[in-house]
């Protein structure tokens, strides 16, 4: 089944951080436009494939059902709402970062 997706507020803002950091704090522009391609794409793929990728087992993920998947060292962090029938993106965040400090700010709900 084919959701449609929701990139929220949040998740927005994460991927203009990542290109912006990318692009001027490395020097790295066409890196960072790379970079942006390859997260919008494994998004997009979420539309065929979310209901493959398992819960996050560690909490506070799993009471929220919280889904992940990793694209180029990013975390996109995820909900497949079925009453909506929609995928909602909540965030996207750098793999080495601190996840469980991260997810004190998360959106979850």
């Amino acid at each position: 089944m084919a959701y449609p997706i929701n990139i929220t507020p949040d998740a927005e803002k994460d991927l203009k951080q990542i290109k912006q950091y990318i692009a001027r704090q490395l020097g790295a522009p066409s890196t960072a436009l790379a970079i942006i391609c390859a997260l919008r794409s494994g998004i997009s793929d979420l539309a065929n494939h979310a209901d493959s990728i398992m819960y996050i087992p560690d909490e506070p993920y799993h009471t929220y059902k919280i889904k992940r998947t990793i694209v180029r060292n990013y975390y996109i962090y995820f909900r497949v709402d079925k009453e909506e029938n929609t995928v909602h993106i909540l965030n996207v965040i750098y793999s080495r970062r601190d996840q469980k400090n991260r997810a004190k700010s998360m959106k979850l709900k």
